[in-house]
């Protein structure tokens, strides 16, 4: 899925409605208020934000994340040292929470099986196993 696909899925049938922007936010005028616009909006189920003087973003909660993927970066743009902790994932869509696999840097490494990378700083590497 792509990152325009997860915003028109987030908003469902009111994407078209509310036009979100390139990270699935939307713009609200306080006055829109006045005309019961916002009706459909569980605010338990939605992120505000004042932009300014009468203005406010609005989107989805599920979409929290959506900026950096939730700090995942495509397998395609690996760029790693070898002094670096790296996890390693392989995302199957539509299968629930996706599982996260380690893997050493080795002659065993296959890239082309993960989808995905992320950097782990470790202040301090463990002390026992």
């Amino acid at each position: 899925m792509t990152k325009q696909e997860k915003i028109k899925e987030a908003w469902g049938d009111k994407y078209e409605y509310w036009k979100p922007q390139e990270e699935g936010w939307s713009t609200i005028y306080h006055s829109d208020f006045k005309d019961n616009k916002f009706k459909f909006i569980d605010y338990n189920k939605f992120s505000t934000q004042a932009v300014g003087h009468g203005v406010y973003s609005i989107r989805p909660k599920s979409l929290n994340g959506l900026e950096n993927n939730n700090g995942w970066n495509s397998i395609e743009d690996l760029d790693i040292d070898d002094d670096e902790y790296v996890l390693f994932l392989r995302y199957y869509e539509g299968e629930g929470e996706p599982p996260i696999f380690t893997c050493p840097l080795g002659e065993d490494f296959q890239i082309g099986y993960f989808t995905h990378w992320k950097r782990i700083d470790f202040e301090k590497p463990p002390l026992f196993s």
